[in-house]
């Protein structure tokens, strides 16, 4: 399975087809230059794929389906973020590539994310 950075941090819960293993690309998370006047220089954005190409299902395997399926049940125990996010990954947690969630910070993802 090949994602992008941007397509794996814009994934939502619903571009997930828990029951056929599929796996949508609908948007993703751009990181653009901004300066403001609060002093951000950055923000983040979300945008639809550059090209029909890259909005696309994907097939999960199914050893990685066991492992995002843990993710979401840890992810749905947090009031905190399944309150304030749809995203698969947020501020507060990340999914390792061998299906660990794992405490995050960063300092560039704000309440919308």
């Amino acid at each position: 399975m090949g994602l992008r950075r941007g397509e794996l941090l814009g994934l939502r819960w619903q571009d997930i087809d828990f029951d056929r293993r599929i796996l949508y690309v609908r948007q993703t998370l751009q990181r653009i230059q901004k300066p403001d006047d609060k002093g951000k220089k950055t923000h983040l954005i979300f945008q639809t794929p550059k090209t029909q190409r890259s909005k696309r299902p994907l097939p999960i395997p199914a050893d990685l389906m066991i492992d995002i399926h843990k993710h979401k049940l840890s992810v749905d125990q947090d009031k905190e973020i399944v309150a304030t996010s749809t995203l698969i990954m947020t501020s507060s947690s990340v999914l390792t590539m061998d299906g660990h969630s794992i405490p995050h910070r960063s300092p560039g993802c704000s309440r919308s994310c």
